[in-house]
């Protein structure tokens, strides 16, 4: 295996200077050159600042500081205080805001990067006394309190020599709702000793202009801004797997009479590299179960594997393989105590193929040009692949599984693990690897995931607790210790505790990209960012939708530290990376990668960025977005790109994708009748689009309403043209149309519609006219944040994404619009078990005939098109 390792980024290399200022926790140096001067400072830090100078507060979920720099404090015999205001604002009285006060001393004039005012040689952290409004003493002598009313906060400075100190930082971790402004902050001074205090700065942020600015300095000192940042990246680790090895798509099934029920019929998928096999272990994903290996015409091995959570069974395989043959042996489940080593065994038979790698690929050739290169699909038609004219499968039977990824650590989606995920019962289950879905280009499949990670995590270092809000990490582990005395084999002592329990309360996580073959499954490719991603584990975080999106050869990814990172899609080369959020940013909008601009959501608003530098291209701060809507692109006759988006719950705003101008808006029309049009909100927290664009016609969900009361719901669809929209026709329907879905187009010619308590119903796109419905009291269509794809003639519904267990059902749509289900109440054998849920939608590509689904133990390749 080829590896290749990156130990810093390729772009901004002096970070890491800066970030040994300005980090709170040490972290590695790396030498990049002597940073920027003061005034260069804010676009150094362009994609993390925090909040607003303007408003000097500390927003909900964002983390940061506030720094400011005094030069000429050697006039000043002694510093005496710090003095600030602060009201603060909460809606959930859990939720507190803490407060570290930190300075920053220079260097000795020997310093390789001498002459610089942010070359610092230490940090000398410093303690501060908190009053309530009536004077009353909260906090003496802290260094870190947390801060719940509003009140003044004094810090002393007279251990402090005024000759070295130049730079103050207010570091603040921002609560779950909670939020805090500055009124006021002032910084006195003593120019002889025994003199009475005078001050040396104020800055006052209840008076209009600048409000950053200071309203009273000194004339011996000099003053700067004072301006909200977030915490800036220490250089990342980052590596490229490349493996060279031969390649062996694996299929094995296993039948083991009288064993546990997870372990009496099941089948395993993956691929052979150098003669093994490494086998996931079902419930962790940061270290393999074990391996499989081939040696000669025998394959053996031994792995674990995890039974409804308990402590892992022992599975042990020995069998026979020929290049004619299939596999044939027996297989071994072992109910293993670690303990004691007493336990059951159950012995079965194992069967299955090795196939030659070139097989597969004249099987399962695909189309190069075929593409699902982003979340939205190939080209905004709802997830509907253009067209090509294949056969699709007419039954369940039809359908053949291809392949299992190679890749084992792919954990299955962010909305796996229930609101519990601290407790040990449910930590039992497979590990979460972030709310993304599979995109398709150039022959091979992308995806962003990531994988717990025992590094400690580059912003703060805290954990939630399900009992007592933020507490340590060694708590939780306590906690989950004895939770899970005496369940199964558990003794519950912390240092037991299993591998797949610390994972998911471990605060880290690595971001990870990956390209595997789209016709075998094998990894081509994977880079691994260390630790800068957060570890997220239950599906009450959210929103989320971090799918990358390809083009030009550059694959686009959004890390759940709030970190955009882009790759080389034909070699996993590292490029470069933006910090667009944070890990308490909800990162709602999935990439859009377009030729000249990646546009993604940056906190609540639309950014665009080069793709080729990460510089940051534009930014609109005019439209915020809602939860996990995806900007409809639409490219003119003249080869301009647009953007529809939503302006607000009534309108769609059209910006030019170059520059983020908002071009025009389109206020949805009011019918006869009442009073006001809006877009559906969403069911559960998750909203996908509910805008889809297929050549010049946009389509939308709608409802319409009097007097505040929703009375129908409507299907629209608005001729698109540079001027913006126009209606074209409208169908309104009295059942609910939910806001999880985008409408849908099938065949290129029929638009889908689901209102509840309805089947499916298809509208001829040109027309308008209502063409053929489904039998409406059949389970499959979606509900509970279910979602809809189409490929040629068929409509995939992914009935339930709320649940865990999602199945998806297949419709077959003629010419002429009539439907006809092919499995209106069987369960196909593929289902994206576990990989959605609430607000975390996952799409799965459907290309050439073929679905790439998102499943519990990583990507699988199902054929759908009709045998010959």
């Amino acid at each position: 295996m080829k590896t290749t390792s990156l130990t810093g980024f390729q772009r901004f290399s002096t970070s890491a200077l800066l970030g040994s200022a300005f980090l709170l926790w040490p972290v590695a140096v790396a030498v990049g050159g002597p940073p920027p001067p003061f005034n260069e400072l804010e676009s150094y830090f362009d994609g993390s600042q925090q909040g607003s100078a303007d408003e000097a507060a500390v927003r909900r979920n964002t983390p940061g500081y506030y720094h400011f720099t005094l030069e000429g404090l050697s006039a000043f015999a002694e510093l005496d205080k710090i003095r600030f205001a602060v009201e603060t604002y909460e809606s959930h009285a859990a939720r507190k805001l803490d407060l570290e006060v930190w300075t920053s001393i220079p260097g000795p004039e020997d310093d390789a990067v001498q002459g610089y005012d942010f070359s610092f040689r230490e940090e000398e952290r410093l303690t501060f006394n908190y009053y309530d409004e009536d004077g009353e003493l909260l906090a003496e002598n802290s260094e870190g309190e947390n801060i719940h009313a509003d009140g003044v906060v004094e810090i002393p400075l007279a251990g402090l020599s005024a000759e070295d100190v130049r730079t103050f930082r207010l570091a603040f971790d921002a609560g779950f709702r909670g939020g805090i402004n500055i009124l006021h902050l002032e910084v006195t001074g003593k120019l002889a000793s025994g003199q009475d205090p005078i001050t040396l700065v104020r800055y006052d942020f209840s008076t209009a202009g600048e409000r950053h600015l200071p309203n009273e300095v000194h004339d011996r000192i000099e003053a700067s801004g004072f301006t909200p940042q977030g915490y800036p990246l220490p250089e990342p680790i980052v590596s490229t797997e490349r493996p060279e090895e031969d390649y062996f798509p694996v299929e094995l099934h296993f039948v083991i009479p009288g064993a546990p029920s997870s372990f009496r019929n099941w089948s395993l998928y993956g691929g052979m590299r150098g003669m093994r096999m490494p086998v996931d272990q079902w419930v962790r994903v940061s270290e393999p179960g074990g391996e499989l290996i081939r040696e000669g015409n025998e394959i053996k091995g031994r792995f674990e594997r995890q039974h409804r959570g308990e402590q892992p069974y022992e599975v042990t395989v020995s069998a026979t393989y020929t290049r004619e043959g299939p596999i044939t042996g027996t297989v071994t489940v072992k109910d293993n105590n670690p303990w004691d080593g007493t336990g059951e065994s159950w012995t079965g038979k194992v069967t299955g193929t090795i196939s030659p790698e070139a097989d597969m690929r004249k099987a399962n050739a695909i189309d190069p040009e075929a593409s699902w290169s982003r979340f939205i699909g190939p080209v905004n038609t709802g997830n509907a692949a253009s067209l090509k004219g294949i056969q699709t499968v007419d039954t369940v039977d039809e359908i053949r599984h291809q392949w299992g990824a190679e890749a084992i650590d792919i954990g299955q989606g962010i909305g796996s693990l229930n609101r519990f995920a601290f407790r040990y019962t449910s930590a039992r289950k497979r590990s979460g690897g972030g709310s993304a879905s599979p995109v398709l280009a150039d022959g091979k499949v992308f995806m962003y995931y990531s994988v717990p990670s025992p590094r400690v995590y580059n912003y703060v270092f805290r954990a939630r607790d399900f009992t007592s809000g933020h507490t340590h990490f060694e708590r939780i582990v306590e906690a989950m210790a004895e939770q899970g005395q005496g369940r199964g084999k558990f003794k519950g002592e912390p240092e037991d505790l299993p591998t797949a329990v610390l994972e998911k309360i471990w605060e880290a996580a690595d971001d990870v990209v990956i390209a595997m073959d789209a016709e075998t499954g094998k990894t081509l490719w994977r880079t691994r960012i260390e630790g800068v991603g957060y570890n997220r584990q239950h599906h009450k975080e959210g929103p989320y939708n971090q799918t990358a999106a390809v083009k030009d050869g550059r694959v686009f990814a959004i890390g759940s530290g709030g970190i955009l990172h882009a790759m080389d899609a034909e070699t996993g080369e590292y490029l470069w990376y933006q910090r667009v959020g944070s890990e308490h940013t909800h990162q709602r909008s999935a990439v859009l990668a377009l030729p000249e601009v990646v546009v993604i959501q940056r906190f609540d608003n639309w950014a665009g960025f080069d793709p080729a530098t990460g510089e940051k291209l534009w930014e609109n701060t005019d439209i915020h977005l809602n939860d996990l809507s995806v900007p409809a692109h639409w490219r003119s006759e003249q080869g301009q790109d647009y953007l529809f988006v939503f302006a607000d719950m009534s309108t769609i705003a059209m910006l030019d994708a170059s520059d983020g101008t908002k071009l025009s808006t389109f206020a949805l029309p009011v019918p006869d009748g009442y009073e006001e049009t809006r877009f559906p909100p969403p069911s559960r927290n998750g909203n996908p689009g509910n805008m889809t664009l297929i050549g010049d016609v946009l389509l939308t969900h709608e409802q319409y309403r009097i007097d505040g009361d929703v009375e129908l719901y409507g299907l629209a669809a608005y001729d698109v043209t540079s001027a913006g929209l126009s209606p074209r026709w409208r169908h309104t329907f009295e059942g609910r149309i939910r806001g999880e879905h985008s409408p849908v187009v099938v065949r290129g010619t029929h638009a889908v519609v689901c209102p509840d308590g309805r089947g499916l119903i298809t509208v001829d796109l040109a027309t308008g006219d209502i063409k053929d419905e489904s039998d409406g009291t059949v389970d499959g269509v979606p509900h509970n944040n279910g979602l809809i794809m189409a490929m040629e003639d068929l409509i995939i519904v992914q009935d339930d994404m709320t649940h865990g267990n999602i199945r998806l059902y297949l419709y077959k749509v003629n010419a002429d619009g009539k439907i006809h289900p092919i499995n209106p109440t069987e369960e196909l054998p593929l289902t994206t078990a576990g990989t959605g849920s609430y607000h975390h939608p996952v799409m799965q590509p459907v290309v050439d005939g073929r679905i790439f689904i998102r499943q519990r133990d990583g990507i699988h390749a199902y054929d759908l098109r009709k045998p010959e």
